[in-house]
Formats: structure tokens, C-alpha cells, sequence
């Protein structure tokens, strides 16, 4: 451990694994707020079917606020993006100061890899999460380990996901819809 008042041979990356967390956490609000969202309006659509009361102008109303809702969605994972493209760099620049050796690509490349869904199990991204691994021994030998799996299922359920609202929105443009 070093102490206090040794300087860091490298750049801290507490403040923007924070400012990470807390936008994955804003995600998972505006996530439920959605969810709840999709069960409010279908509720609404069979009490509207059921022809009890004129529930257009409420349905109108509710989809407005599920639009403005999935607009904070879009904007806050650009937002997402950009802070995490940031601690990518940070922390890909830190591999030297932490003593990996035998590193292939740059941070930059890195940067570009994570652009990419499930792009992490492609080696840039495998290179930062192996090299700056403190179970694993200093140098090259993080090379010869693999990726934990709970990275490879984070990405494939993250694919999945994406995979589905493609699917979601292509079937109500077939049916003449949109989803907002």
C-alpha cells in the first residue's frame, strides 16, 4: 500500500467509476419507470377494448409520457457511452503504471472495441479486464487466462436485449404501428 502522500504513478479512476455506476443505476430507474409504463398502457388499452369508458385521450396522453420517457432513455445512454468510453481510456492507460506487460493494442482501440455490443470478448477489452486483474501475476502471463463468464453472460444478455427491441420494432412497423 502506498501512502497518503506518495503520488500516483497513474491516473485515478474513482470519479468516473462512480459517475459509471451512477448512470447504470439512472438506467435501471428509467428501465422500471418504462416497464411500468408498458403495464399502465396495456391496462389501458383492454379497459379501452372492454368499452366502458373513452380512454383515447388518456392512451394519447400515456404515450407522450412513454415517449418523453424512452427520449431520457436515448439521451441518457449517450451520456453513458461517453463516460464510459472516458474510464475505458483511463484505465486501459493505467495497464503500464499497474505493470502489464506484453500489451497488443492501444487504449484507443479499446475505446473503439467497446463501441461495439459484445465486442468486450474480443481482445482489447479482454486485455484490460486480465491485465489489470490483481489475482493474476504481474507481466504477460494475464494473456493465457480467459475472460470470467459473467462478463461473456453480461454481454450475451445485453445482446439479447437489443436483439429483441430490433425484433419488437420490426414487428409493429409490419403491423403498421410504432413503438415510442
Amino acid at each position: 500500500m502506498l501512502p497518503r502522500a506518495y503520488p500516483h504513478p497513474f491516473p485515478a479512476t474513482r470519479r468516473l467509476t462512480l459517475a459509471v455506476v451512477g448512470c447504470l443505476v439512472l438506467h435501471l430507474v428509467l428501465a422500471w419507470l418504462v416497464l411500468w409504463a408498458a403495464f399502465v398502457f396495456v391496462e389501458l388499452v383492454w379497459r379501452a377494448l372492454a368499452g366502458k369508458a373513452d380512454y383515447r385521450p388518456l392512451l394519447a396522453a400515456h404515450l407522450s409520457q412513454v415517449a418523453v420517457l424512452r427520449a431520457a432513455q436515448g439521451v441518457l445512454w449517450a451520456g453513458t457511452a461517453v463516460v464510459v468510453l472516458r474510464w475505458v481510456r483511463r484505465a486501459h492507460d493505467n495497464l503500464l503504471a499497474l505493470g502489464a506487460t506484453g500489451l497488443r493494442y492501444a487504449p484507443r482501440d479499446a475505446m473503439r472495441t467497446l463501441l461495439l455490443p459484445g465486442a468486450m470478448l474480443l481482445r482489447p477489452l479482454r486485455e484490460l479486464w486480465n491485465a489489470s486483474d490483481p489475482r493474476l501475476p504481474a507481466g504477460g502471463a494475464w494473456s493465457a487466462h480467459r475472460m470470467p463468464a459473467r462478463v461473456a453472460w453480461w454481454w450475451a444478455g445485453l445482446l439479447v436485449a437489443l436483439v429483441l427491441e430490433a425484433a419488437s420494432r420490426v414487428l409493429a412497423l409490419a403491423s403498421g404501428r410504432t413503438l415510442d
